[in-house]
């Protein structure tokens, strides 16, 4: 028995409701979902091919500027003059350029390999690239390469700079005529960090919140830093080797719904960066989160309808089962409508009751659906707008680049002239010719200044388009408009140009310049003249900047050529001393050997004075070291003699004063003298330690009045003890009043 058969009539009717109500709509959802998720990844992988092309021009067109400005600075006369003179000026100059142009560090290296001079005079100055430290360095491999070609050293971990670093290298050759064959003096190498790639590939336009864009070599290394890291990338693994190898077999193309370093699903899309010497790839890609965000929207929303859906059903299908089937029916159809891709389908609403209000959801379900759809389709049409507008500015980059490859061609043009001579006629009217071409102008005229006149003027050295002859002379400083460009170094544009002007004229053109320019030509903040130009168009700000930088190489071209003039006139003076010089170094070599005999005997001299300075100094070392001996000697011994004399004083004060007994007149006669004798003792060994200062002239002595019987009477008291039994009779005659002024203490020891 079927499972149907015991349903009721209206538990089959609400199942009827269920099924026709719901299913149609969760499959239409369902469907529209799939289909908008397929719609929003396509839509992705366009924007991130279109995304990768974008990049891809970006890197493009910076290595080439890169390659140019290296082969610019080979070329130019400033690195001529820096690699052979060494000029602190040429440096400078040269410094502010390779900063305009974003190199980190520029290297000088001769045809030997060794490393002449660096902008930042870094540790690899004076070392030798072929069998030095840094031979095995990426520095010397491109510097091997660039030997007869400008050559770009893909990135590596280089040691002095302790980050991975890139070089571009080439040769530098230099002329001196046209008639010689060039050589090469050396190489011009780069270093170029990852900075700039960083800047271009980190760019947040067209990204969104997910998406990014590097680089990758063959090596399947990075070559620039990944957007969601907060650390440097460079030469890192990022993604797994199986992607890498499909990405190197197939080398342009997308790949849907694969993880990446993340472990998150991501839609990505890759092509070869096309770039000299390295094989990068360009990779773009971003979430599938977010890349299908509308579509999980409208699942929700749909979701939620579907909920609402659900129990409307149920509760109007209890409440109005007999007059449910209908209703539904007309439901179907709406949603088979929906399932075809009519998303305009709606249901006529018949009733205000609850099966009213269900067909108003549905039909609101179906608007919310054609309003999503029509969302996914003007997304779509703004990105194809986006697509235009890169288009567009990719085209004006492009022509941008050409207008600077062409103005590059014509600086190259003008030096090579610069190059080729020295002789002044030839050099001032080709470089005039050759400016004249390549600015687009008809006239031209180079005045010099001539300071040997007074007051100096501007005389027309070489003229274009018309004759020298009829071009005023003598303009001074401040006269006219080349006098006031010489006057305030700096450049006049006009474009009200008188009728007296010169005329341009040919077989097809007769009239008056509409623009003329005039730039002053200087040398080291020296004025050397002023360039006259002429066109029948307007001067652009690229022409006025593209003439202020040439000129500033025709003031160098010019004043090597009058220093080439003045160093033959030098030379012609140099000869006629040298005669000169040589006559004189004769006289100089006899006042030579004279002097040198001198020198000799004053040598002689100094060494003996020096030998007798030794000794005398050896001597005085000696008389120290027996006066320090002496002092030790005499303190030690002051110490010795104090401790037992001043014993005796004691105990004869002792005796003296009965401690041993009573004695009679003639022991205390006896202890006296013992006390006076050793009192006399400790004066003669204070008067020892007194040398010191009779040695050094410091004595003072201390003058007072004398009775010379009671102090002869002392002395003569102290000195009889050494005549007894010796048969010798010691005796003091001397008047009472005698009194002389002395010191006591040295009377005493003069006599003693």
């Amino acid at each position: 028995m079927k499972w149907t058969s015991i349903l009721t009539l209206k538990q089959k009717i609400i199942l009827l409701s269920l099924i026709f109500g719901l299913f149609p709509m969760t499959l239409v959802n369902y469907l529209n979902y799939r289909q908008a998720e397929k719609e929003l990844e396509n839509q992705t992988v366009y924007q991130l091919e279109n995304l990768d092309k974008d990049r891809k021009a970006e890197i493009q067109e910076w290595f080439e500027d890169l390659r140019l400005n290296v082969e610019f600075l080979s070329n130019q006369a400033i690195s001529n003059e820096i690699f052979q003179k060494h000029t602190g000026s040429a440096r400078t100059q040269l410094s502010l350029t390779a900063k305009h142009f974003g190199f980190e560090d520029v290297f000088f290296v001769n045809p030997e390999g060794k490393i002449v001079m660096t902008l930042k005079n870094g540790p690899e100055l004076g070392t030798n690239l072929v069998k030095g430290p840094y031979s095995k360095t990426t520095l010397a491999r491109c510097f091997e390469r660039s030997l007869n070609e400008t050559t770009m050293v893909d990135f590596s971990f280089y040691p002095p700079s302790d980050q991975p670093v890139a070089f571009i290298g080439a040769p530098i050759v230099v002329s001196a005529d046209k008639y010689t064959p060039s050589k090469k003096i050396g190489v011009i190498i780069a270093k170029v960090s990852a900075k700039q790639i960083n800047a271009i590939m980190q760019r947040q336009s067209g990204l969104g919140r997910t998406g990014e864009t590097y680089l990758v070599g063959r090596d399947g290394l990075l070559r620039s830093n990944l957007r969601f890291s907060q650390k440097s990338d460079i030469l890192k693994t990022v993604e797994n080797r199986d992607l890498i190898q499909e990405i190197l077999s197939n080398r342009t193309g997308h790949i849907r719904r694969v993880r990446d370093y993340r472990g998150t699903l991501v839609s990505i899309a890759y092509c070869p960066a096309d770039i000299k010497d390295v094989d990068w790839f360009v990779i773009a890609k971003k979430d599938l989160t977010e890349t299908i965000l509308p579509a999980i929207s409208l699942k929700r929303q749909s979701l939620y309808l579907g909920l609402i859906v659900l129990l409307f059903v149920l509760g109007s299908s209890l409440l109005f089962a007999e007059g449910i089937t209908r209703p539904i029916e007309r439901m179907r159809e709406a949603a088979d409508r929906i399932a075809a891709g009519d998303f305009s389908a709606s249901i006529k609403i018949e009733s205000r009751g609850s099966l009213g209000k269900f067909a108003e959801s549905f039909n609101q379900m179906a608007q919310h659906l054609l309003e999503s759809r029509a969302e996914i389709e003007a997304h779509s049409r703004n990105l194809e707008k986006e697509v235009v507008k890169r288009t567009r500015e990719l085209s004006e980059k492009t022509q941008s680049l050409q207008a600077t490859n062409y103005q590059l061609e014509s600086y190259n043009d003008v030096l090579s002239i610069l190059n080729t001579t020295v002789d002044f006629d030839p050099l001032v009217e080709s470089i005039l010719e050759r400016v004249v071409v390549r600015s687009g102008s008809q006239l031209g005229v180079i005045y010099l200044l001539e300071e040997e006149k007074e007051p100096a003027v501007l005389q027309p050295a070489a003229a274009y388009g018309i004759d020298k002859n009829v071009v005023k002379s003598g303009f001074k400083i401040g006269e006219g408009l080349p006098g006031q460009a010489a006057a305030s170094r700096d450049t006049i544009l006009t474009v009200d140009i008188p009728d007296d002007y010169f005329r341009i004229s040919s077989a097809s053109l007769d009239g008056i310049p509409k623009s003329a320019i005039f730039i002053p030509i200087t040398f080291r903040d020296e004025l050397l003249g002023v360039l006259e130009l002429a066109s029948i168009r307007n001067f652009t700000e690229r022409d006025v900047e593209f003439l202020r930088i040439v000129t500033i190489q025709i003031g160098i071209g010019i004043h090597n050529a009058l220093s080439y003039l003045e160093l033959k006139r030098l030379y012609a003076d140099l000869q006629e001393k040298n005669e000169l010089l040589s006559v004189q170094n004769e006289e100089l070599q006899a006042q030579n050997e004279e002097i040198q005999a001198q020198s000799e005997e004053l040598r002689a001299q100094a060494e003996e004075l020096e030998s007798q300075r030794r000794a005398l100094e050896e001597k005085t070392r000696l008389a120290m070291e027996a006066d320090r001996l002496k002092t030790e000697f005499l303190s030690n011994m002051s110490h010795e003699l104090r401790t037992p004399l001043n014993a005796i004083l004691g105990m004869s004060r002792l005796l003296i004063g009965g401690a041993a007994g009573e004695i009679n007149a003639k022991q205390a006669d006896y202890l006296n003298i013992i006390e006076k004798n050793g009192e006399n003792l400790l004066m003669l060994i204070n008067d020892i330690l007194d040398l010191s200062k009779i040695e050094s002239g410091t004595v003072e002595p201390s003058i007072s009045k004398i009775h010379i019987k009671p102090f002869m009477a002392d002395i003569v008291t102290t000195a009889r003890s050494l005549t007894q039994g010796k048969n010798l009779t010691l005796s003091l005659h001397i008047e009472n009043d005698v009194v002389v002024f002395s010191d006591p203490d040295k009377l005493r020891q003069i006599i003693m």
